[in-house]
């Protein structure tokens, strides 16, 4: 999951931390 490397899905589940 790409969120898990962003910032986690628990902080911010949104598209924006996905892509950045």
């Amino acid at each position: 999951m790409l969120l898990s490397q962003t910032g986690g899905p628990e902080m911010e589940p949104s598209p924006s931390r996905a892509l950045r």
